[in-house]
């Protein structure tokens, strides 16, 4: 009753007053008090405000027209609709009008469903489980890592089955889980380098060691101890099945007995064959 007296006896007054000249009347009031019940608040945008605020401060900013709030570490926040939570899950608002969403971190206009950008150095994409193994992706100025970050192993999976293993020692496995070297391969090896003299070659104490064709003498197919293929092999065979060996020949042994005749044959001057010896199985 006092507030609606109030208001009665001060539209009375207004109404006797006698404004000569053409002019505004403005009157501030408290009344009625900020709580209850309302069906909408309209905040007129304003420019942006600075970086600290008092909490329970809240404001459209004109440069983007969002929504912001003061946080409770009395900088300002935003509202947007874009994004929901429910629980743990996080997910689009409307995923209809939202099915080509692209997220930005570190950019404004991301190329891709996830762009990650930095401008001051390297840009790490990183997924962790505690406890567990740590993963990372880098970008960095001239090449990009991937991989574990902890001692932990790393498997590479097409329709569930295992692929590419490496584990924490840096043992590779393909076509196996437990490698027990640099390289452990469970299958078929196919090398070929696309150009002369295909080989697979294996090093060992600086030395090479490999075997494969060696086109510059009649495809020869080489196996060579110390050097490439294209050098003096130890043991090398045309396509015709016939056999070089630049060495021993052990025939016989406590553990191999050869149910065979083996013929080798022997050149006197290098040029003109002298015969062969002949030994047979006993």
């Amino acid at each position: 009753m006092i507030k609606r007296g109030f208001i009665v006896t001060l539209f009375l007054t207004l109404s006797f007053l006698n404004v000569s000249q053409a002019g505004q009347v403005q009157i501030n009031t408290y009344y009625p008090a900020p709580y209850g019940a309302y069906d909408r608040i309209k905040l007129v945008p304003r420019a942006t405000m600075s970086t600290t605020c008092d909490q329970g401060m809240t404001y459209v900013d004109t440069a983007d027209g969002v929504l912001k709030y003061c946080q409770g570490d009395n900088t300002w926040g935003f509202v947007t609709d874009t994004w929901r939570m429910n629980g743990n899950d996080v997910f689009p608002t409307d995923t209809a009008t939202n099915a080509n969403l692209k997220v930005g971190i570190g950019t404004s206009t991301p190329s891709s469903q996830l762009h990650i950008f930095s401008s001051g150095g390297n840009s790490t994409f990183q997924m962790q489980s505690s406890p567990g193994s740590e993963y990372t992706v880098t970008t960095q100025t001239n090449k990009t890592t991937m991989g574990t970050t902890n001692a932990t192993d790393l498997e590479l999976n097409t329709d569930g089955n295992s692929r590419l293993f490496i584990d924490n020692g840096g043992d590779i496995g393909i076509g196996t889980t437990e490698p027990d070297t640099k390289l452990d391969v469970i299958g078929n090896i196919d090398v070929d380098n696309q150009g002369s003299n295909p080989r697979v070659r294996f090093i060992s104490s600086g030395n090479w060691y490999s075997m494969g064709i060696d086109e510059s003498d009649g495809g020869k197919f080489k196996i060579n101890f110390g050097n490439d293929v294209g050098s003096s092999a130890q043991f090398a065979m045309d396509s015709l099945g016939n056999v070089e060996i630049n060495g021993s020949l052990t025939i016989k042994t406590s553990t191999f007995n050869p149910s065979a005749e083996v013929k080798v044959e022997w050149v006197n001057d290098g040029t003109t064959q002298g015969g062969y010896y002949a030994t047979y199985a006993p």
